[in-house]
């Protein structure tokens, strides 16, 4: 397999801000150039997802980080209270003759983990950061939302396919399929080959994606 110069230049940049994204992405023209492959097409759109989710992790805030010691406290103080929710099948719960109170490191615990939830970007607003952060490294640049909300949407597609048990490989890989991969492709090219200096190139996919 030869990547093609636009191929190449994508797998440069990306090897650049992510040595496993460019190596997922060279995979993933592998199984495309090779039809005896069993299952290719979930394989390269699970490659496709995972980069999606490295440049999230990259450009925008990464929402796990801060919340998994939140849910571990929340976790040990959850144990530290014993309850005890099993009831047999058939019996009448009975409720306690003085119940005990709730700890306050325990309500705190709770609040905690209700805070950084509720504050969080949602998958949308994270591929969204994306795209502002590579522009705003050029100076003010039109509203990013069309090509972000396209890319959210193709992530959520590679998603799905990477965990369909059911589709044939041959048609799987037709159709939409194809569209996704090619403006998957067409949009890292535009950011890898400009870096975002002005987003007509992108503007430009966005316009031909939905024509």
């Amino acid at each position: 397999m030869t990547p093609t110069p636009r191929q190449a230049t994508i797998v440069g940049w990306l090897r650049r801000v992510s040595a496993h994204a460019g190596d997922m992405y060279e995979s993933a023209l592998w199984l495309a150039a090779d039809e005896q492959i069993p299952c290719r097409g979930r394989m390269i759109a699970h490659a496709c997802r995972e980069i999606c989710s490295m440049l999230m992790n990259e450009y925008s805030s990464n929402s796990r980080e801060p919340l998994e010691p939140c849910l571990d406290e929340f976790a040990d103080e959850y144990r530290k209270l014993n309850i005890r929710p099993d009831v047999h099948a058939g019996s009448s719960p009975v409720p306690d003759v003085s119940p005990a109170p709730v700890p306050d490191s325990f309500l705190k615990a709770a609040a905690a983990v209700v805070r950084i939830h509720t504050t969080t970007d949602n998958a949308r607003a994270r591929s969204r950061a994306i795209f502002e952060r590579l522009s705003r490294r050029h100076g003010p640049q039109p509203d990013v939302g069309p090509i972000s909300d396209r890319w959210y949407q193709m992530s959520r597609f590679f998603q799905a396919r990477a965990h369909d048990r059911k589709t044939a490989d041959a048609q799987m890989m037709e159709g939409q399929f194809r569209q996704e991969v090619d403006f998957f492709e067409e949009t890292l090219s535009a950011l890898a080959e400009t870096a975002v200096k002005n987003l007509n190139a992108l503007d430009q996919i966005l316009e031909d994606a939905n024509s």
